[in-house]
């Protein structure tokens, strides 16, 4: 599987971050790019969101799924499309602290959830 990062910077939308329904304070790590078919390209945007952490956060899946649609809709759907990208999937991941992408982290809470993008919606796809 070979990833690469987008060509826009985190750093470059990272203030744009939608306010999410559960209040809780997030901010984007990273958006990556899965490379092995270029007919089926799958986006990854990760992003940190300490509230979800087992040992100090306050608020669990249940308290954040809705927060899921937001950044899909609200972030990173708008952010690959001002990089020129038209996304069929996205991958959005929140974890309580950052990480290295492919690298297990035993003590990160990490939630995931991935979209079908529709025009511009994000259709919750099960894993």
């Amino acid at each position: 599987m070979a990833l690469c990062a987008l060509p826009v910077s985190a750093a470059t939308f990272s203030d744009n971050v939608p306010g999410v329904p559960s209040n809780a304070v997030v901010y984007i790590l990273e958006i990556l790019q899965d490379a092995t078919d270029p007919e089926d390209v799958v986006f990854r945007a990760r992003y940190v969101m300490p509230a979800v952490s087992r040992e100090t956060g306050n608020l669990t899946y249940e308290d954040v799924a809705e927060d899921f649609v937001t950044l899909c809709e609200g972030h990173a759907l708008p952010a690959l499309r001002e990089g020129g990208f038209a996304p069929a999937s996205i991958v959005i991941s929140l974890s309580d602290r950052e990480t290295e992408f492919g690298v297990p982290d035993a003590e990160a809470t990490q939630l995931f959830e991935a979209f079908t993008v529709d025009g511009d919606a994000c259709i919750w796809e099960q894993f």
